[in-house]
């Protein structure tokens, strides 16, 4: 469906070689073939039953999007600059050099493709655009790079060329991430709901894993003893294994703690910890973290608490450890990705050395120095 992905995301390879020969070359397949240009189009507009085209039509851009509207209906006027060019619309044979073609049926995230062939090819993408697509604005400084920028908005995820135009996009998918290790180079996240094991409907989250072309190619979920699956962060490494995060639904004694009327809180009190799973892509869980078995507690009542309280929030992979952000102990930990010790923890902790030792686990060491 989106033929142009895949040169679009992926880097342009210049190989220069016998530069002394090139001129001399090209100017022999002129004289012997009769060099023929690009071919293109001097007229396009497209109108749906939403937002008007942009950007205004020039020949030297390729790219245009529009508002195609709920019925999917799209009337194009076109024409070719040379009379000999042939132009096909969606692969459909267009039989004169101006023409007029209607469109129905279009989905909210359709391509429309003019192709032009001369004896050399060139393609025009019309973009259709949902009704709730955010309007963008765009403002060029001089001589700016022709680039894409991978966008999260407003319940899309877009890729935008610097005209504004989306040259992909995707309904409630949000929080686009790039794994630059990944077995797969791309994900975003939808939200959905799962029956926690008490049996009560939580909000929770699938993560969208998707190739080079962003199609999708698999829906990951933590898997049991875990209900729930966080939208936060999420990685996929070299092996293909994913590493996923989870406010998992507990019931935990904090009779120990006062709440700020200095009333104890209760032995059951419902709540969320924090937990980290590595699965395969077979789903296989390899590694389960709990900041219930690592955390003070004493550490984690200043966000949420006590509906929430350690709040793992980011995810990093060095060395084969994990490096995790606890917004809600204000805490960041590095946690040995074979044994769930703590390597080191940047970040005061509220319990002294005589605690730690107390509750069976040593203090934790503070990051070396840099």
């Amino acid at each position: 469906m989106r033929p142009l992905m895949r040169p679009l995301l992926r880097p342009l390879l210049r190989v220069v070689t016998g530069v002394a020969l090139l001129p001399c070359l090209a100017l022999f397949v002129c004289v012997a073939v009769a060099c023929t240009s690009e071919p293109t189009l001097s007229e396009l507009t497209a109108r749906g039953e939403g937002r008007e085209m942009y950007p205004p039509f020039s020949p030297d851009i390729h790219h245009y999007a529009v508002g195609c509207g709920e019925s999917g209906a799209l009337t194009l006027t076109l024409s070719a600059t040379d009379a000999d060019t042939r132009l096909d619309v969606d692969g459909a044979r267009v039989s004169s050099q101006d023409a007029r073609v209607e469109l129905t049926g279009l989905a909210e995230d359709s391509d429309v493709l003019v192709e032009l062939d001369n004896g050399r090819s060139a393609t025009y993408t019309v973009h259709c655009l949902p009704d709730d697509f955010p309007a963008i604005t765009v403002r060029k400084s001089e001589n700016a790079s022709d680039i894409l920028i991978a966008s999260n908005m407003a319940g899309h995820i877009a890729v935008i060329d610097t005209n504004g135009v989306p040259r992909f996009h995707r309904r409630e998918c949000s929080h686009l991430q790039y794994h630059e290790n990944g077995r797969y180079p791309y994900s975003c996240s939808r939200r959905i709901e799962v029956t926690d094991s008490t049996g009560e409907t939580i909000p929770s989250a699938e993560f969208v894993i998707l190739d080079r072309d962003l199609r999708e190619v698999d829906v990951v979920q933590v898997v049991p003893p875990l209900t729930h699956t966080d939208h936060h962060d999420f990685i996929i490494k070299p092996n293909g294994n994913y590493v996923l995060l989870s406010y998992e639904p507990v019931h935990r004694d904090f009779s120990a703690l006062r709440d700020p009327d200095g009333n104890p809180y209760g032995m059951n009190q419902r709540t969320q910890d924090s937990v980290i799973q590595e699965i395969t892509p077979d789903r296989e869980q390899v590694f389960l973290w709990n900041s219930w078995d690592h955390l003070a507690i004493e550490d984690c009542t200043q966000h949420f608490f006590p509906i929430e309280y350690a709040h793992v929030n980011s995810l990093q992979i060095v060395d084969g450890d994990v490096i995790a952000s606890f917004r809600g102990c204000s805490q960041v930990l590095r946690i040995d990705g074979t044994s769930g010790d703590i390597v080191w923890l940047l970040g005061k902790s509220n319990r002294s050395d005589a605690d730690w030792i107390t509750s069976g686990s040593p203090p934790p060491p503070p990051p070396p120095p840099s």
